[in-house]
């Protein structure tokens, strides 16, 4: 609880000041793409482990 206060706190006074603002931007972009970089290797891992036989010949051998 202490921290998410702290975090909004800290939130609230980066979008104060136009330096602060950018560097908000920046922290949530970078958290963005982390998780649509993980979301997309999720969906890699279970399209591997469905078409195994397919993914592994397009990936060794190509037929």
């Amino acid at each position: 609880m202490k921290i998410s206060e702290s975090f909004g706190e800290w939130a609230m006074n980066s979008i104060n000041n136009r330096r602060g603002f950018v560097l908000f931007l920046t922290f949530a972009f970078g958290i963005f793409l982390i998780y649509s970089a993980f979301s997309v290797s999720l969906i890699d891992i279970v399209a591997l482990y469905r078409k195994q036989n397919y993914c592994l010949d397009l990936a060794g051998r190509v037929k």
